[in-house]
């Protein structure tokens, strides 16, 4: 049987691998970023996450694979998509800088 504990980290870690690999899904070659790109959603929903205090320690074995994320997303053909992976980006550089 899982303890708490246990079954919070599984959960945890199926929610953040689904939401790495929706914001590394490839985008259709003609991309229109007025709509709404899942790649964007997903990018926005790490963002608030990484931005939960209470999730700070937590997430912190995810950082590296979140960090590579966001580069990657820096050279998306979509301005959305760069535009959230920026904001992700802020938002590990303001938690990186809380803990020195």
């Amino acid at each position: 049987m899982f303890s708490s504990f246990t079954l919070q980290s599984e959960l945890l870690r199926t929610t953040l691998d689904g939401l790495f690999s929706m914001a590394e899904l490839p985008l259709e070659k003609d991309v229109d970023d007025r709509h709404d790109l899942p790649q964007v959603h997903a990018l926005n929903i790490l963002k608030c996450l990484y931005g939960d205090s209470g999730l700070h320690e937590a997430l912190m074995q995810f950082i590296g694979k979140a960090v590579i994320l966001v580069v990657e997303q820096f050279g998306s053909p979509a301005w959305s998509v760069r535009n959230a992976a920026t904001r992700l980006f802020s938002m590990q550089c303001c938690h990186f800088m809380s803990n020195l």
